[in-house]
């Protein structure tokens, strides 16, 4: 089963994490030009968490 779509739909949703919220603190300061492949299991499941509660918030707003 192919990834390509669905890191290409990730890297997409990073790019458009509002930098100064505090959801992106949690992010690894270079989150944005990391391969995604670099990224450490725990940097991933951060990352997903924090897309997560963003995600939430804006549809549950």
């Amino acid at each position: 089963m192919s990834t390509v779509k669905d890191k290409e739909a990730f890297k997409n949703q990073l790019n458009n994490i509002d930098s100064t919220s505090r959801y992106s603190k949690w992010l690894p300061d270079d989150y944005t030009s990391k391969k995604l492949t670099a990224f450490t299991k725990g940097q991933y499941d951060t990352i997903f968490r924090a897309f997560n509660r963003i995600f939430r918030r804006r549809v549950n707003s």
